[in-house]
């Protein structure tokens, strides 16, 4: 069957359950969401291993299954006119917040009296700390300075700090009474696209990270038989 009589038949009947829905028990005419579409906790909890509290890696991953619904609306679903932009949005906003919650999670370490640990199974082998952090500890830091953390410490490049906080701008926009203009025709697909982009090479270079503290731990412990 061609895919526009797909599309078409699934239109006609998309109308008739809504009609549905108002008219017979709500509960019988959801529709089952495809299988395969959304990633599985465990798959994206081994895709952070920078993360060593389990509750937000947990949470991380909840927001990560979040992200594939919204890919799959945005594919698959014609939304028109500021509809589609407020969806685009959100989804954007939680990349950046998922960004930024992994950014105060490192740079509390760099705040604690124990060593960065980028990698949970190699605690003992780090020891990098951040001298200007040890004046005094505070329970959180500026997500623009972390990330300047970041930078200082070749955990992530300066290029894309400055493409993170594009997208964690998007995020802050969620405070509505802080907004001078209106949000229309501001917000589109490519916005998104770039925002997984980055989001994508935001954990390749902490993973790539953890993966140089590993081989230099290692060094360091051959160095000494």
């Amino acid at each position: 069957m061609e895919i526009s009589k797909v599309i078409e038949e699934i239109n006609t009947l998309l109308t008739v359950l809504c009609k549905y829905n108002k008219e017979t028990d709500k509960e019988l005419a959801k529709i089952q969401f495809p299988k395969g579409v959304i990633t599985s906790v465990y798959q994206y909890k081994i895709g952070m291993p920078f993360i060593t509290d389990e509750v937000l890696q947990r949470n991380l991953a909840y927001h990560c299954m979040l992200d594939d619904v919204f890919t799959w609306l945005l594919r698959h679903f014609a939304f028109y006119a500021v509809v589609k932009e407020m969806v685009i949005k959100i989804a954007i906003a939680n990349i950046g917040n998922m960004m930024e919650a992994i950014t105060q999670h490192i740079v509390k370490q760099f705040q604690s009296d124990k060593p960065v640990v980028l990698f949970s199974n190699i605690i003992a082998i780090l020891s990098k700390r951040i001298n200007c952090l040890r004046k005094r500890k505070k329970d959180r830091i500026g997500t623009r300075k972390g990330l300047s953390k970041l930078v200082s410490n070749k955990i992530i490049t300066n290029n894309l700090k400055k493409e993170v906080m594009g997208v964690w701008g998007v995020r802050c926009k969620q405070h509505l009474e802080s907004l001078k203009k209106r949000e229309f025709n501001i917000y589109n697909t490519d916005d998104y696209r770039e925002a997984i982009k980055i989001w994508i090479n935001f954990n390749k270079q902490l993973f790539e990270s953890c993966e140089k503290d590993l081989i230099k731990g290692s060094e360091n412990i051959l160095r000494g038989f």
